[in-house]
């Protein structure tokens, strides 16, 4: 025990001359130093109980150091201590320290670590003169940002249970270990401002765009609906799963929305399947995005209807369903996206026919219904489509003849392979750059363009054989006015077939009968 002060020892203390504590007595007003911390081996035993009220008395005491002992309670008096400098409490049973303490403001170093402090009152963060504040091994369960209001203050903290987020001031060091068993879960983000998006945190108010590929995310929030100001999503190969949230239908700024996978083969060392597996229905809600223009939900495993909700897309430019397991019919009221530049919904399960509208798409370059379940014959009304360059009908039950109006198109692309096509090959296919033909029912003779490869296998087993003289529809091995009189008749009929088109051009017509006549005359 070390005190320096006037101190005298009888049968009583001095009135308004001393104060008495823990048996001694103390001069008020020449104490400025008590040291009573208790350390093992000490030839005085521990304090306990509470620091005497008295103690506010001693108001020149600069250092008092009582750590290491038994004390229970800090009386409110301790703030009339105004001069003190340095208070040591450590290694106690103080449970709570009174707001007074805030009177301290000359105090520049306060250890109270070791003790059962489970909060601090905010009078001790305006002490703006600390420099060592030790507050470690306690059981704080909160602490205010108040604390960095102590600038240029070391502070010991750690060996708590305070939860995070903890004041911006503490570094990983000021913190420590931290028991956070008890703990809340926090949320990543401030969610008032702000949206959790794998892991991310995005602002409601400034986020125009979500951009990824090639990383694994899993399914699709439901809270992506929040960011109101989108306007570009793109996710490609990131391992997508679940379905599309209804809540997608909240970006109504939103004008592209790519959801899709390139079905790429990507090296083992990834070391995770980021294929998209998006499942269930394209949601209605989609139909509320008015200003889409954009809209690629390619290589999923979506199902259900095409719905036509879709149809309100007015503004949408580009439609990509592809690869998915979209059934049912193509919505008649799909001639409504008059703005539709790109449609791609091959290698799903529609059926049925084309519906009529398809062909008021005037603004379509590109279009690709192939491999599905589609049937009946292909629409007069395909010219239509005159900005078509590419044209995509493989691997459907698409019948009948191909209408002679198709050669109308610049076509640079097209594909018919695979379905049940039948009469002739029209010649203006010669001026198409890829053209597939294979497997149909095209009837011989074929252009004189094509190549064996270029026509593939043809069934031609309901094909009529013509005459071996050019006009003898007949069959009688002459041209004569049999042959004329019959191509009048199925031209009347409209049921005239390859052997009565005498200049190979699909249609029998008024040229054919002049070219018999020719014939019969030159013979």
């Amino acid at each position: 025990m070390t005190i320096f002060s006037l101190m005298s020892v009888g049968w009583g203390c001095i009135d308004s001359v001393e104060v008495e504590l823990w048996g001694e007595c103390y001069s008020i007003e020449e104490t400025t130093f008590i040291n009573f911390s208790y350390q093992e081996g000490s030839d005085y035993p521990p304090l306990s109980g509470e620091i005497p009220p008295e103690i506010g008395q001693l108001i020149n005491m600069t250092d008092l150091y009582l750590g290491g002992n038994e004390l229970t309670v800090i009386p409110s008096e301790i703030g009339n201590l105004v001069n003190l400098q340095s208070l040591f409490l450590y290694d106690n049973q103080f449970t709570s320290i009174p707001s007074e303490i805030g009177n301290l403001t000359n105090l520049t170093t306060l250890d109270i670590g070791y003790n059962q402090l489970p909060e601090l009152p905010d009078e001790l963060f305006s002490l703006s003169n600390l420099e060592l504040l030790r507050l470690e091994y306690n059981g704080l369960t909160s602490i205010s940002n108040d604390l960095c209001n102590l600038s240029g203050c070391n502070i010991y903290i750690n060996n708590n249970q305070l939860c995070p987020p903890y004041p911006d001031c503490l570094t990983e060091e000021n913190i420590g270990y931290q028991d956070t068993s008890n703990c809340e879960e926090q949320p990543l983000c401030n969610e008032e401002t702000e949206v959790e998006l794998w892991g991310e945190c995005y602002n409601i108010e400034e986020t125009i765009e979500l951009n990824y590929s090639y990383v694994y995310l899993g399914e699709i929030p439901s809270s992506i609906g929040e960011l109101i100001n989108l306007n570009y999503i793109h996710i490609s190969d990131c391992g997508l799963s679940g379905q599309i949230p209804s809540e997608i239908g909240d970006l109504e700024n939103l004008v592209s929305l790519q959801i899709y996978d390139n079905n790429l083969d990507l090296p083992d060392s990834l070391g995770m399947d980021i294929d998209s597996n998006l499942t269930g229905e394209i949601p209605v809600e989609i139909g509320n995005l008015i200003n889409l223009q954009q809209l690629d939900l390619r290589n999923n495993e979506l199902t259900g209807f095409l719905s036509i909700d879709l149809t309100n897309l007015n503004n949408l430019s580009s439609l990509l369903l592809s690869g998915n397991q979209l059934s049912g019919q193509i919505p008649l009221e799909i001639g409504l996206l008059q703005e539709l530049v790109s449609m791609d919904i091959g290698n799903n399960q529609f059926i049925g026919e084309i519906p009529e509208s398809l062909f008021d798409l005037t603004n379509l370059n590109f279009l690709s219904l192939g491999n599905n379940n589609l049937d009946g014959n292909i629409n007069s009304n395909i010219n239509n489509l005159s900005s078509v360059y590419f044209l995509d009908l493989s691997s459907n039950n698409f019948s009948g003849e191909i209408p002679t109006e198709i050669n109308d198109l610049d076509l640079y692309f097209l594909k018919l392979n695979n379905n049940q096509f039948s009469n002739y090959i029209p010649n203006e296919f010669c001026d198409i750059d890829y053209l597939y033909l294979s497997d149909n029912n095209f009837c011989i003779p074929y252009p004189d363009c094509l190549t064996e490869e270029d026509i593939g296998y043809q069934d031609i087993s309901e094909c009529e054989e013509c005459s071996e003289v050019d006009g003898d529809i007949n069959n009688d091995n002459t041209i004569n006015i049999l042959d004329i009189v019959s191509a009048v008749n199925c031209i009347l009929l409209d049921n005239c077939n390859e052997c009565s088109d005498m200049n190979s051009d699909a249609i029998t017509n008024i040229l054919d009968i002049v070219l018999m006549a020719n014939s019969i005359m030159d013979n």
